[in-house]
């Protein structure tokens, strides 16, 4: 509540919407909407209030041993180092110390972005172990279970490890006569088309756009 850097830009996409929603630059308000998210996820990153609203004052080793805070800080490090194309040194989730009586929704959460940051370590890393990248995958679908926001990051996780191998990712994919599902560039035209889905017709405005996000970086990447 105290960023008021985001409360101004808030306001004005607020006020942008208001005034231009039958616009037909919808790309740009999409783009000022995903700058918008992007910094409202980054929250997690500030430091945190030192008050309880009790006495003022809260210990100093407070905000370390706050589980779920540091549990987000950890999701968006990965999060980001798989949109921007980075790979990172270490798994911020192996940071991360959980109780033993988790249940089992928690626990495919939390295995999903485990993997997710292994995948992140791996993806693009000449020196990974072999079949490091296929394995975080595969363990990835199989917590998938229906939810849109997994399925998304997931085909992101894909389309960024194979779209490294096809000419004409992100925007032109050839096409492919043999249908094997199994076949590398299925599976990416899979991937690709449900993230195209998600940018406008998904559910979640987040999760469109960070697809949005990933398709950007994809694009830029293979200009530069």
């Amino acid at each position: 509540m105290a960023d008021k850097t985001l409360h101004e830009e808030a306001i004005h996409f607020v006020e942008t919407v208001k005034y231009r929603a039958n616009s037909a630059d919808m790309a740009g308000i999409f783009s000022q909407e995903a700058r918008l998210i992007w910094h409202m996820l980054g929250v997690c990153k500030q430091t945190t209030p030192a008050t309880n609203g009790i006495n003022g004052t809260t210990p100093a080793h407070a905000e370390s041993e706050d589980l779920a805070l540091r549990e987000v800080r950890a999701r968006f490090d990965i999060l980001e180092a798989l949109l921007t194309n980075q790979t990172l040194s270490g798994n911020p989730m192996r940071q991360i110390s959980y109780p033993s009586d988790i249940d089992m929704v928690k626990k495919a959460q939390i295995d999903f972005w485990l993997e997710l940051g292994n995948f992140v370590i791996h993806a693009d890393n000449e020196s990974a172990p072999l079949g490091a990248v296929d394995y975080s995958l595969g363990a990835m679908r199989t917590v998938l279970q229906a939810y849109e926001v997994r399925d998304a990051i997931y085909s992101i996780a894909i389309a960024r490890h194979l779209g490294n191998r096809v000419r004409g990712f992100p925007s032109s994919l050839p096409s492919t006569q043999d249908q094997n599902p199994e076949l590398d560039i299925n599976k990416l035209h899979v991937a690709m088309g449900f993230i195209s889905y998600e940018c406008r017709s998904g559910t979640q405005q987040v999760t469109a756009r960070i697809c949005d996000m990933a398709m950007l970086s994809w694009t830029v990447s293979r200009a530069s």
